[in-house]
């Protein structure tokens, strides 16, 4: 009976030695040892069968097996086998380039917060999903990797893609980007700032158009790429601005400040400040003090200038020069001696180049005879050749680029010749009118009246 007994715990069948167990959705499976089997006739083999049977066909450990064989304790748990996980694909995502900018622009210097972007520049890049990587159970079944979502972003105002791919965002406009929740991304040509703007708000460097609300305070520095409108005054500010300058209030202080404008200027009052522009100066009541300077019109015909400098390279109206006090001040209109001086200097740098070009040559022709009777030149030499005749090829192109900047200043010498300054109600003595380089002192006051130069002598007839 005994050995009848004995034989038949010998031929158990291995799946009822072994159960197989699953885990992570098939891809890991575990084989527990339910008895003691070295009682049994039962090897790595038997096992791996089993498997097969069982179809569990892929990541099989089969030095895990033969080496934990030997040891094993009923309950024991081994993993047998094991898949490859499925990698689900990225997301997509996008790259704004603005704040590459911002890291590489970064100054001590506060700055006013904004993100300057011009029209066609990238505003960012649209990466599309990834392909995820499929993964395979122990039973040989495909898992299917999860999909990337695609990158949330919407072009809004003064943005769009940059062509049909859909893959790059670009300004429409000049301005400060400015990207809302959800993936919204606009460009607003126009920064306004409500009430005052103080020196603690930081340098204001916007290539847009600035609308202040209020007024701009001592030590201020902005630098505008268009147009400024300010509600109130400014006060002793630094002031760059691409296009026109309108304040509704004056330009005052103690006389430390500047606006600097390649278009107009619109104001109120000057007092004790400086004023550069391209375009025309307009000034409703008084100037005190300040200088103006324009290669257009300065026309103030309900201003009076009390002391300081008007500078215009065409017309000079105002209503009053001087106020019968020992400050009368100065007006300059037409050719004045910044035209005079750039001609000047613009014809002492051509006069350079060809000296420039001259002595090349002369070096040149030394080093080429050089090389015809050596055969060569030292590597130094040789290099120095070579330096020596690029910077040649380039001279010619900035001596016509000098003579183009010359004939503009010639052209505008002979076009500001015709002017007049134009004072509608009384000048007042001591006043000095000047017009193409003639001065005028005016001995006695003068009712409305009309400055030209002609021939050299300074003309003044009644206003009619």
């Amino acid at each position: 009976m005994r050995n009848e007994y004995i034989m038949s715990i010998i031929e158990k069948s291995v799946e009822e030695l072994v159960s197989i167990t699953y885990a992570n959705e098939n891809l890991q499976a575990y084989i527990v040892f339910n008895e003691d089997i070295t009682q049994f006739d039962m090897n790595s083999d038997s096992i791996l069968q089993m498997l097969k049977n069982q179809g569990i066909i892929f990541g099989i450990k089969e030095d895990v097996l033969q080496k934990e064989l030997s040891s094993i304790s009923p309950g024991d748990k081994i993993l047998i086998a094991e898949g490859n996980p499925a990698v689900d694909g990225k997301n997509g995502r996008v790259e704004y380039f603005y704040e590459k900018q911002k890291q590489s622009d970064e100054k001590e210097e506060k700055r006013y917060p904004v993100r300057n972007v011009r029209k066609g520049e990238t505003i960012a890049v649209i990466y599309p999903p990834e392909e995820g990587q499929s993964g395979t159970t122990v039973r040989g079944e495909t898992i299917v990797p999860g999909r990337g979502k695609p990158a949330v972003i919407h072009t809004g105002k003064n943005t769009t893609y940059a062509d049909e791919s859909n893959d790059r965002i670009v300004a429409a406009e000049d301005g400060n980007l400015i990207i809302h929740k959800g993936g919204y991304v606009e460009v607003q040509p126009e920064l306004v700032v409500q009430g005052n703007y103080d020196s603690q708000m930081g340098m204001l460097d916007f290539v847009g158009s600035v609308v202040i609300n209020g007024d701009i305070n001592p030590g201020v520095r902005m630098r505008i790429g268009k147009m400024l409108v300010v509600k109130g005054s400014i006060r002793d500010a630094y002031i760059d601005v691409g296009e026109a300058v309108i304040v509704e209030g004056g330009f005052i202080g103690k006389g430390e400040g500047r606006i600097q404008s390649e278009g107009t200027v619109k104001l109120t009052h000057v007092w004790h400040q400086q004023i550069i522009a391209k375009g025309d100066i307009e000034v409703k009541r008084e100037i005190v003090g300040g200088r103006l300077r324009t290669s257009g019109n300065i026309i103030a015909p309900d201003a009076t200038l009390t002391g300081g400098l008007l500078e215009a390279e065409r017309d000079i109206v105002i209503k009053n020069l001087g106020c019968g006090e020992a400050s009368q001040g100065k007006v300059r209109a037409g050719i004045h001696s910044g035209i005079l001086e750039s001609l000047e200097k613009v014809n002492g740098e051509i006069k350079l180049l060809h000296k420039q070009i001259e002595e090349i040559d002369k070096v040149v022709y030394q080093l080429v005879n050089r090389k015809i009777e050596a055969g060569s030149l030292p590597d130094d030499q040789e290099e120095r050749l070579r330096k020596l005749r690029s910077v040649k090829n380039l001279l010619p192109q900035n001596i016509e680029a000098l003579n183009e900047e010359k004939k503009s200043l010639q052209n505008r010498l002979e076009h500001r010749r015709d002017v007049r300054v134009k004072v509608k109600e009384r000048v007042h003595e001591n006043v000095v009118v000047n017009i193409n380089g003639v001065a005028k002192i005016v001995q006695t006051e003068i009712e409305g009246a009309e400055f030209l130069e002609r021939n050299g002598c300074i003309e003044i007839r009644a206003l009619e």
